[in-house]
């Protein structure tokens, strides 16, 4: 069964725009990895800067692995200097309703 993921990311108001440049080609590069099933990015309309991120992954070991990976680069380290607060994840199993 697959896996959602919801990340939350919050920019610093003068690095929104950089961060909007930089995911064109993290999205692209995170639907191509191994496990990840779909990765929407969204806005919020209320808080500019404020993104989600709807991630679905095949399970927990591909995207714990794909994160591991991302913190080594130093894209990472650039995209943590522009975050206005840390990142929030969240791990979700689908529910038989």
């Amino acid at each position: 069964m697959s896996l959602t993921v919801l990340v939350e990311l919050t920019m610093k108001p003068e690095h929104r725009d950089e961060f909007r440049e930089f995911m064109k080609q993290g999205v692209p590069m995170t639907r191509d990895c191994d496990g990840c099933e779909l990765v929407e990015a969204h806005e919020s309309q209320d808080e500019s800067g404020s993104f989600m991120f709807r991630e679905i992954w095949r399970d927990r070991e591909s995207q714990e692995k794909f994160a591991a990976a991302g913190q080594e680069l130093p894209q990472f380290q650039t995209m943590l200097s522009w975050m206005a607060a840390p990142p929030v994840v969240r791990y979700f199993d689908s529910v038989d309703v």
